[in-house]
């Protein structure tokens, strides 16, 4: 299994999500070395006006990686951390995330999905995951 961590998270998501680096509405150079903000704008491209879009791939990927990450890397508290924040945050805003979090987050995924919704007033998340 390939080594994730948090000193090399930006140049793993430049890998797999190379149509991020090319979108100049999100991406920056001048942020690279600054994790939280490079994530945080690849979910408000992948999640961003998500309820209207009838293609959610990238959102899906983005919400496989998540799930890769939670259950992989588990005891690395910085990485679940940066992904529980942005992409957890980010998917609990909309109906159609809280479709993706039920196909796509698994395990300790769905550990990391509670506390997050314990934090936020996501009534309407709720309502819909139940619905999925």
């Amino acid at each position: 299994m390939e080594v994730i961590n948090y000193q090399n998270i930006i140049d793993k998501l430049l890998e797999k999500f190379p149509e991020y680096k090319d979108s100049p509405k999100y991406y920056d150079e001048l942020n690279k070395d600054l994790p939280y903000i490079v994530l945080g704008n690849l979910c408000l491209m992948a999640f961003e006006k998500i309820d209207e879009k009838e293609d959610h791939q990238l959102a899906e990927r983005l919400v496989k990686y998540a799930d890769e990450i939670f259950n992989n890397f588990y005891n690395n508290h910085e990485l679940v951390n940066l992904f529980q924040v942005e992409v957890l945050e980010n998917l609990t805003a909309s109906r159609t995330g809280a479709q993706l979090a039920k196909k796509f987050l698994h395990d300790k995924s769905l550990d990391r999905l509670e506390q997050t919704l314990k934090h936020y007033h996501t009534d309407s998340f709720l309502e819909e995951y139940r619905k999925v």
